[in-house]
């Protein structure tokens, strides 16, 4: 990419179960954030589901099978 052009961030939504506590958002923010490709975090919940907004760049994908791992490894919380 030339240095003049602007990378786009575009944004990826999942569905999560099992999370509703911001204890446990705090913790399961952290260890996504991590995974490769993930710039920002955010959820939205509300009383019938709660959802998860991965920042990354275009033209990368957010690997499904990391975040689900990501998530399991701080609780009882699935993609769904």
């Amino acid at each position: 990419m030339a240095p003049e052009e602007e990378q786009m961030i575009i944004t990826s939504i999942f569905e999560v179960t099992g999370l509703t506590k911001d204890d446990d958002i705090k913790r399961v923010k952290g260890t996504v954030y991590d995974t490769p490709h993930v710039g920002a975090v955010a959820f939205e919940v509300t009383p019938e589901r709660t959802l998860m907004f991965l920042k990354h760049p275009e033209g990368t994908t957010v690997d499904r099978e990391a975040i689900s791992r990501a998530l399991a490894s701080v609780g009882e919380f699935r993609l769904a």
